[in-house]
């Protein structure tokens, strides 16, 4: 209806009298609404879209970041805990550690057995990235186990020993050092080394033992050959029998005295024998006959030379003319007398013969020259006259 004059105003406007979705942003002015408008909690999870509010919306202190989080008083705070600051509350016994468990997670776990005390000293024994173990001081333990089966595979650069039944290669080895392949003892069985079944190769400078920690004595020589050198030394006594004969050639010590039966334990003797006497020139007697055993003694018609320092056991004896005279022996161009003389010079009458002897005992230095002389002997060229004069000559062992 129309109205002529002024028109009365207008009445407020009730949410009845604005249809629905009639208003929208376009409709609002900037800052027309404040928290003043809004009624409290009037704006709820529905009212706000996702992710409308963004770390830059936060009044949060400190820097955000990959390596921070946002504490219970609005600061940006670096992880940084360690030690004192892990809690373990609930757990005791002191002997637990903190496990990741391979899900994102950690938890605590009890110690596996044996545990391990280094007593202060953090160097005690280090495992490395390859698990071998350092130990700083000694190993003190009850025993040793052997492993039934060792294998073997890469590079050997270290001098090792392992300890197993048996050894078998599971990948091609380079041995640069020496190892060893052992057993505690020898049980009947020998040290074996196998492949798995595929081919395999040993190369390198170093080398491959075999043998028993705890070595089985020899009791017995029955089957052995060879020959007992310079090297061996001690005593063999009546504990030694059986078969082949035990030479003993070279060999030294002391074979004792219950050393019994049997036949080839045969001794070595070094003797050298003149007889039979030719002439006589100075300090010298030539023989007719003579002869030598061992290596010890060089010998000619008038003298031996000794080729082996030692002991030795002289004598000799010639038939003489006059009731008193001298048989001498010469050591080197003296006179026996005054060199470890053991017998002295005597007479004696034997067959109707006058005789005299001579003789001595003592250490000879290689090179010595032994021989003798009888001023009014009985001397012929004649092969059968040995009675006329000897000369004998011992070395003792």
């Amino acid at each position: 209806m129309a109205v002529i004059g002024r028109p009365a105003p207008p009445s407020k406007l009730n949410a009845s009298d604005i249809a629905s979705n009639a208003i929208t942003s376009a409709h609002i002015q900037s800052d027309a609404l404040t928290h003043a408008d809004l009624a409290p909690n009037s704006v709820t999870n529905s009212e706000m879209s996702d992710d409308a509010v963004g770390i830059a919306e936060l009044s949060a202190t400190g820097t955000a970041g990959a390596t921070t989080f946002l504490r219970g008083d609005n600061t940006w705070t670096v992880v940084d805990t360690e030690g004192t600051g892990i809690k373990s509350t609930g757990e005791g016994g002191g002997s637990k550690f903190l496990r990741e468990d391979g899900d994102g997670t950690s938890s605590w776990q009890v110690a596996g057995s044996p545990s391990i005390t280094d007593n202060g000293n953090s160097n005690a024994m280090t495992i490395d990235s390859s698990e071998n173990v350092t130990l700083v001081e000694s190993l003190t333990t009850p025993s040793l186990k052997q492993n039934s089966n060792q294998n073997l595979s890469g590079t050997y650069s270290a001098h090792q020993l392992f300890i197993a039944d048996g050894y078998t290669l599971t990948g091609n080895i380079t041995v640069n050092e020496d190892i060893a392949l052992t057993k505690l003892s020898d049980d009947g069985a020998s040290i074996t080394l196998t492949t798995d079944g595929t081919s395999r190769t040993i190369t390198g400078t170093g080398s491959i033992e075999s043998s028993t920690i705890a070595q089985t004595p020899v009791t017995s020589v029955t089957g052995m050959t060879g020959v007992l050198n310079s090297a061996v030394t001690g005593e063999l006594n009546s504990a030694i029998t059986g078969s082949p004969a035990l030479h003993l050639n070279n060999a030294v010590g002391a074979i004792s005295s219950t050393v019994t039966g049997g036949t080839g334990l045969t001794p070595t003797i070094d003797f050298a024998w003149w007889d039979a006497p030719v002439s006589i020139s100075s300090i010298y007697t030539t023989y007719n006959n003579y002869g030598v055993q061992g290596t010890s003694i060089t010998q000619s018609a008038d003298r031996a030379t000794i080729a082996v320092a030692g002991y030795y056991f002289a004598d000799s004896m010639q038939r003489i003319t006059a009731a008193m005279g001298s048989m001498q022996m010469y050591l080197n161009s003296s006179q026996t007398y005054t060199y470890a003389t053991s017998m002295g010079t005597h007479d004696h009458a034997a067959g109707n013969y006058n005789y005299s002897h001579s003789g001595f005992m003592g250490h000879l230095a290689v090179g010595d020259v032994i021989s003798t002389t009888a001023g009014t002997g009985h001397y012929s060229s004649s092969t059968g006259t040995g009675y006329n004069g000897a000369m004998y000559i011992w070395r003792l062992r």
